[in-house]
């Protein structure tokens, strides 16, 4: 017996896939599917390759955001802002896994303890930030998440026409 691989078994009738497979809607009986599990193996698909640690962690930072926040961060060293540095340097570390919905909630909250609280701003220097730089803040961050969807469409685009490609080969 040869099993050749269905294509396009999804547009295939039930009846045309079953007499493919030579069995019927009852299913195998226990001494075919015994057979074909000896001759063709498991009903299983093979275990993807998974790439070491090192290239995992390191995937996390193959973003443009996170290449913005790293130049900003060199940027705040050369100027001396210290303290900018470090909590950029923080930022790009945790929001580099999953759960950075969460951490830019709790980052954005801790800036407005930074700018808003009274002792904050006596400690640090800091102060609110005023009708322009809030807008030209929102306007940096608006014109970087712009981006990066784009970038994601594309991607996603570019996915969908390879394996539009491999189907019909």
């Amino acid at each position: 017996m040869e099993l050749t691989e269905l294509k396009s078994a999804h547009a295939t009738s039930p009846e045309d896939v079953l007499t493919h497979l030579d069995t019927d809607a009852k299913g195998l009986t226990a001494e075919e599917a015994a057979s074909r599990l000896e001759e063709l193996g498991p009903n299983k698909l093979p275990e993807a390759e998974r790439p070491n640690l090192f290239v995992r962690v390191f995937r996390h930072f193959n973003d443009p955001l996170i290449y913005l926040l790293l130049a900003a961060a060199v940027v705040m060293a050369i100027t001396g802002h210290w303290i900018d540095t470090w909590v950029i340097l923080v930022v790009v570390v945790v929001t580099t896994n999953p759960v950075s919905w969460i951490t830019v909630s709790v980052l954005i909250a801790l800036q407005l303890v930074y700018l808003d609280v009274p002792f904050m701003q006596t400690t640090f220097g800091s102060h609110p930030l005023n009708l322009t730089e809030w807008g030209i803040t929102i306007a940096i961050g608006s014109g970087v998440f712009v981006i990066v969807e784009i970038e994601k469409w594309v991607r996603r685009r570019i996915e969908a026409a390879r394996e539009t490609t491999e189907e019909t080969t």
